[in-house]
């Protein structure tokens, strides 16, 4: 039988005509590499406006310590210390801050997704207003790579979170109940009010 006896006998095969229906598969290859290549441009683009009002207000250098340091230290402020004093060392970033207790926490299981949380846009109440309450600077971050370091204070009680040696705290609502949590923070701070 000869591929001429068969497409006489058969009608689906004798509407067949070689290269008419090659554009099909061409055009439908195209069509997921485009959709793909949107589908990145867009992940990218979603990413990036995920922080970037961090990178703004922590600056790139630190968001990237903050995200990159290979040394991280938790640092709980002593209690004994007056609301000025505290408040005076965390803006001027010139005076040592008064800590309790150090403890490295580089190693410590999930801190890539307490970073992520510090540099995620998502993490702050960015309208709202740090408030005129006294400060209760209660415990402190140190990102070191080689000697670049970095200090972000945390205010327990007003859910502040501020950069050493800057005059900006932003609020950080809810979330810094989570990283209080996580970093078990609950036995060494004092109740906030």
């Amino acid at each position: 039988m000869t591929v001429d006896e068969l497409l006489e006998g058969s009608q689906e095969l004798s509407d067949y005509q070689p290269g008419v229906n090659r554009w099909g598969g061409r055009l439908f290859i195209l069509f997921i590499l485009l959709l793909s290549i949107a589908m990145g441009a867009f992940a990218i683009w979603f990413k990036y406006q995920e922080g970037r009002q961090c990178l703004v207000f922590w600056g790139i250098d630190n968001a990237g310590l903050i995200r990159h340091a290979p040394t991280v230290e938790l640092q709980v402020l002593s209690p004994d210390a007056s609301s000025s004093e505290l408040q005076e060392a965390v803006e001027s970033g010139s005076q040592p801050l008064p800590v309790k207790e150090r403890q490295d926490i580089s190693s410590l299981p999930g801190l890539v997704h307490a970073r992520h949380m510090l540099i995620e846009d998502q993490s702050y109440l960015w309208g709202e207003s740090a408030g005129t309450e006294a400060p209760g600077w209660s415990f402190a971050l140190c990102f070191r790579e080689g000697e670049v370091e970095i200090l972000l204070a945390f205010d327990s009680r007003r859910r502040l979170a501020q950069l050493v040696g800057s005059k900006r705290p932003i609020v950080m609502g809810r979330m810094l109940g989570q990283l209080e949590k996580y970093l078990g923070l609950g036995k060494m701070l004092p109740p906030a009010n």
